[in-house]
């Protein structure tokens, strides 16, 4: 891994998406199932791109399934201890096209809003 947190010939792939996004797209861009190396948020952050981070998770939010919420709960520490205070990172989701027990959910929110508060 290079000083800037990059590995191999990463930071040449992700400048040339920073600039290719740079000229067609002015929104965040999604990040489904993917969060970044450090060298990647900081090649956004030098485009000025905003990332929207989610939990790689696709499904029921399904209180019974402890590992799967211990798992996902624990990703998310992981992924607003590592990035949450990169200028780029500018929110989170829990998933992508969940359902499932509203009320864990919620927990986990106010979790990350509790271990996260900016």
């Amino acid at each position: 891994m290079a000083a800037d947190g990059t590995c191999g010939d990463e930071r040449g792939r992700l400048d040339e998406v920073s600039r290719n996004l740079q000229g067609i797209w002015n929104q965040p861009c999604a990040l489904s199932f993917l969060v970044p190396t450090g060298g990647g948020f900081r090649g956004c952050g030098q485009s000025g791109i905003y990332l929207s981070q989610e939990l790689p998770f696709w499904g029921s939010f399904d209180k019974k399934d402890e590992r799967l919420m211990a798992f996902l709960h624990q990703e998310g520490e992981n992924i607003l201890r590592e990035y949450g205070h990169h200028p780029s990172f500018r929110m989170m989701a829990l998933g992508n096209e969940l359902w499932g027990d509203i009320d864990k959910m919620k927990e986990f929110v106010d979790d990350f809003r509790k271990d996260c508060a900016r």
